[in-house]
């Protein structure tokens, strides 16, 4: 058992860095340490907001998923509380690996809609993190589609997580839709002179359900339901380039 002085987030950083020694990220090929540390960061900025087990739960949270850790040896060393909650942002799939790929995410987001806020809190910061991380890598086009779909699942699932971290989750899928069309523009026809047009984007403000809310908020990010922030092609004319 750690003495009762030491700092429960630096423990959890040093328990997270050993368990997760050797291992590397799938895409970035970076320490795979790095990604639970981005996910504690980007929690600490809610921190007033949070309670204090989110926190070393977000270093811990794949080490049950991905690390010869269980649950019972998080309890002992942690608390249940620190290690109820990494057990639930733990995906049931991994225990499936050869249902097809959409199969297993809807096991995964049924199974969230039934966590804790806390849980589903920082499962969001989680995907933050990892859809922030497509952006650096030539991962395929087809395959980031896929990805934002299933995010867009995936937010259905969150319902009472925090409303900030809810925010930063729609901001990075909007961000990343953008990204990835651009990289498709680019594909298909090469670099052309572009510029932002404005949309006017109306939804019921009225609608205080969650659904109303997550509408407004995909609606105001252009994620999903609505064309985003488009990218109008222009010739030397300043006309449009119609794609007929």
């Amino acid at each position: 058992m750690r003495n009762s002085d030491i700092d429960t987030e630096s423990f959890a950083y040093g328990y997270a860095l050993a368990a997760h020694r050797g291992q590397k990220r799938k895409y970035t090929g970076e320490d795979y340490i790095n990604h639970p540390m981005r996910v504690a960061g980007i929690l600490s900025e809610e921190r007033t907001l949070l309670r204090v087990s989110i926190i070393p739960a977000a270093y811990l949270h794949d080490v049950i998923e991905d690390c010869a850790v269980t649950q019972e040896e998080l309890r002992e060393i942690f608390g249940p509380q620190i290690a109820t909650l990494v057990m639930e942002v733990t995906s049931p799939s991994k225990q499936f690996p050869e249902l097809p790929r959409a199969e297993r995410k809807r096991m995964d987001h049924e199974y969230l809609a039934k966590v804790s806020n806390d849980a589903k809190t920082l499962k969001a910061a989680d995907r933050v993190d990892n859809l922030r991380d497509l952006m650096h890598y030539s991962v395929p086009v087809s395959f980031v589609e896929k990805i934002l779909k299933e995010t867009n699942n995936l937010c259905n699932a969150l319902e009472g997580a925090n409303p900030s971290l809810l925010c930063l989750l729609l901001s990075a899928t909007g961000d990343l839709e953008h990204w990835n069309k651009g990289r498709v523009s680019t594909e298909k026809k090469g670099k052309k002179t572009k510029r932002k047009a404005k949309i006017k984007v109306e939804y019921n403000a009225e609608d205080t359900s969650f659904s109303g809310l997550i509408q407004g908020l995909r609606q105001v990010s252009g994620v999903v339901n609505i064309e985003p922030v488009a990218d109008l092609e222009l010739n030397d004319k300043g006309e449009e380039i119609s794609d007929e």
